[in-house]
């Protein structure tokens, strides 16, 4: 029987390292332009935010899928976010919105098949 190997780099980023540093860089921009923090304080919290949420998301499976759902759900209004730019017709925007939603959700489920079973 052939031996089955899934090469992953260990350096590369993934989807989920990506998302978390977007949460804590949007969490630093709303303190700095809704309460005025200056910018040593939103860096260090931001810093500490992206900490708890990768400690919440690699301990917590709840948290874990909740966190997929609504980013995928982001991504999938980024894309009608852009479509709609573009011109396109309603209904594509809607495609496009479904489309980015599952893409992003097959790529957690990915990234979670391999953090259960690397090998």
């Amino acid at each position: 029987m052939p031996t089955k190997f899934e090469i992953r780099p260990k350096g590369r980023i993934t989807l989920v390292g990506i998302e978390i540093i977007l949460t804590s860089i949007l969490s630093a921009i709303a303190l700095d332009k809704n309460y005025g923090w200056d910018t040593f304080t939103t860096v260090i919290v931001s810093i500490i935010s992206a900490l708890f949420i990768t400690a919440l998301f690699f301990n917590w499976r709840i948290f874990r899928y909740f966190f997929s759902v609504i980013f995928s759900l982001a991504w999938g209004f980024i894309a009608y976010m852009i479509a709609e730019n573009f011109g396109a017709p309603s209904i594509t925007c809607w495609i496009t919105v479904v489309l980015a939603a599952v893409i992003a959700l097959s790529l957690h489920i990915d990234y979670f098949r391999f953090e259960k079973n690397p090998d």
